[in-house]
């Protein structure tokens, strides 16, 4: 499935749909004004700026006007203009972009929302095999697993180093 987008799962990101996925932090980079660690961030400024939360699809052409939030999770669709704020986990699309559905029931989305999965570095075994195509396992899954990766994200940033550096200097 390259080049596809599936919106029924937990990420919009095609990198994890394939056999082939290697998780080297591709197609993760960070748009929104966060606290979050692992991802870098773009400044922002308070002059019109268009605010992008986490996981956002943004189809072909699409535009967004100055003053908008895209919420994280949402799905914006091809040629669509943006005027209005776009609530988290929502597909918009249209001139001027209007709601479709949420992608999720509003259960899962307050539980997305409030784990902060983008957080986590997915080179980790931890996060690498978990279940993307089915938010509910994923969230069950990664709450058993939230400990470990608090530790080693802790970790991480008290030393300043890499997921990745960390890992090496764990026994196997």
């Amino acid at each position: 499935m390259p080049g596809s987008h599936v919106i029924s799962r937990l990420t919009t990101s095609a990198t994890t749909i394939t056999d082939n996925y290697v998780p080297r932090n591709m197609c993760l980079y960070d748009h929104h004004i966060t606290d979050a660690p692992v991802f870098p961030s773009i400044p922002f400024k308070k002059d019109g700026s268009v605010n992008i939360g986490h996981d956002v699809y943004l189809g072909t052409n699409c535009v967004i006007k100055p003053d908008v939030t895209i919420g994280t999770g949402a799905v914006v669709g091809a040629y669509s203009i943006v005027t209005k704020d776009v609530p988290p986990y929502t597909i918009v699309a249209g001139n001027p972009a209007k709601f479709i559905r949420l992608r999720f029931d509003m259960s899962i989305v307050a539980k997305l929302l409030e784990s902060k999965w983008w957080i986590y570095d997915f080179d980790f075994d931890l996060i690498y095999d978990l279940p993307f195509d089915d938010p509910t396992r994923f969230l069950t899954i990664l709450e058993s697993r939230k400990s470990e990766l608090d530790e080693i994200m802790a970790l991480r940033a008290s030393l300043g180093i890499t997921e990745r550096d960390i890992l090496e200097l764990i026994p196997k």
